[in-house]
This record gives structure tokens, C-alpha cells and sequence, in this order.
């Protein structure tokens, strides 16, 4: 897969997820969430970029993608209620919490 298409199936996952914080946001029938929910799941699941859930307060990764498993080397179970501390994905702690630091002030980072 080339450049481009990463960047067209980011941004088609970019756009669901948005619309699914809109949908949770706007208190939408449960009919409709679920429906949207499903959609995220299968977005978030399936896309080829590396993604993960996590709690900005606590830092515990809810759910991760297949491909941030693949390329960090661990299992779903490894990773699920544990912090990016507890399992050393960053080598450097004073890099990890300046990363924490921007997550936090801009909700993304790049």
C-alpha cells in the first residue's frame, strides 16, 4: 500500500471517528450509537495506521489496534489495562511524559 492510499484510509478513519464523538456528543438515539459504535470498531480495527485507546487521566490503554500490536510485538492482553510505562514503549520517561504533555493540551498528536 502505497503512500497515498495510507494517508485516503487514515483520513476515512479520521472522519468516522469524528463522526462517532459527534454521535456521543449529541446524545443521539441508542439505535443510532450502536450502529455508529460498530462502524468505529471496524474503522479502528481495520485500519492499517497504528491507533490506541487510552485515558489521558490514567494513561491505561483501553483497546489498540492490530497493527499497533504488529509493530510493537505485543499480544492484546499485554497491552489492555496497562500503561505505555508498565510496558516500556517509550525508552526514554522524560520523552514519554513531554508526549503525555501534548496529547493532553491538543488531543492529538502527529
Amino acid at each position: 500500500m502505497g503512500s497515498r492510499e495510507r494517508y485516503e484510509e487514515l483520513l476515512e478513519t479520521i472522519r468516522i471517528l469524528r463522526h462517532e464523538l459527534e454521535m456521543a456528543r449529541s446524545g443521539d438515539s441508542e439505535k443510532n450509537t450502536d450502529k455508529e459504535r460498530a462502524l468505529f470498531r471496524n474503522a479502528f480495527h481495520s485500519t492499517s495506521q497504528l491507533m490506541a485507546i487510552s485515558n489521558l487521566e490514567t494513561g491505561v490503554y483501553e483497546d489498540v489496534n492490530e497493527a499497533f500490536l504488529k509493530s510493537i510485538g505485543y499480544r492484546r492482553e499485554d497491552i489492555i489495562g496497562k500503561t505505555s510505562q508498565e510496558i516500556q514503549l517509550f525508552t526514554d520517561i522524560i520523552q514519554s511524559d513531554k508526549f503525555i504533555k501534548i496529547l493532553k493540551k491538543f488531543r492529538k498528536v502527529r
